[in-house]
């Protein structure tokens, strides 16, 4: 018999790198949805 626990475990660690790359991605993208934000808060509170 083979090892059930184990096997979740596995098909996921051919994943790791779909799971860095979609969180980076994540992260620059609400980076990018900030700054308009962050610049008009900047421009508002210039006085």
């Amino acid at each position: 018999m083979t090892k059930k626990k184990n096997a979740p475990k596995y098909k996921i660690e051919g994943f790791r790198g779909v799971f860095v790359f979609l969180f980076g991605l994540s992260g620059i993208i609400n980076i990018l949805a900030l700054t308009g934000a962050f610049y008009m808060m900047q421009i508002t509170t210039e006085r």
